[in-house]
């Protein structure tokens, strides 16, 4: 009875995650659309001045797309893991996560740290938010160092992942927006 039980919510829980891919698919494809067609159709925004507060724009949405990605992450995790799934308990964890990302990506853009490398900002980004994360995860959700920590990779992976699609996706926006201009 139990290993039924187990398998309907293993299967329940893969579907929450495909609904949760399928959600962050069609949102990214939705916002890369809109910021060809806007580009496309304004074209003296790509004047310099302009270009950094569009960087600086992107950064931001970049943030917030990945901070409501990461919510849901970390409530289907933990879920999953039969710990506390309330949306407040995901919305403080990953509160913290977004504003240290802000914070570095935002530093990196204006070439105070790392500048011109932006995979060494990602990965610095998701160092301290895994060592954040580990203090934070183990607080709130009232667990171990060692379970919080798998807890805290598992989402950070995720969320790197789908990070550097989306921002390879807005890559791709800006140069077809170069090529049409």
């Amino acid at each position: 009875m139990r290993d039924n039980n187990e398998k309907n919510n293993l299967k329940k829980s893969y579907k929450q995650f495909g609904i949760l891919l399928k959600i962050s698919l069609i949102i990214g494809i939705v916002i890369i659309s809109g910021f060809i067609i806007y580009y496309i159709l304004t074209p003296e925004i790509l004047q310099l001045g302009s270009v950094v507060t569009i960087v600086i724009g992107t950064a931001l949405l970049l943030g917030v797309i990945m901070f409501l990605i990461g919510v849901a992450v970390t409530k289907w995790l933990a879920g999953r893991r039969g710990w506390d799934d309330s949306f407040k308990t995901a919305l403080i964890v990953n509160l913290l996560w977004f504003v240290v990302s802000l914070i570095i990506k935002i530093c990196e853009i204006m070439n105070f740290i790392f500048p011109s490398s932006s995979w060494i900002g990602s990965v610095v980004i998701l160092i301290i938010n895994i060592i954040l994360g580990l203090i934070i995860v183990s607080k709130v959700y009232e667990k171990e160092l060692r379970e919080s920590l798998v807890f805290v990779i598992i989402i950070q992976i995720i969320l790197f992942i789908i990070a550097s699609i989306v921002g390879l996706g807005f890559i791709l926006a800006f140069a077809l927006v170069g090529l049409f201009l």
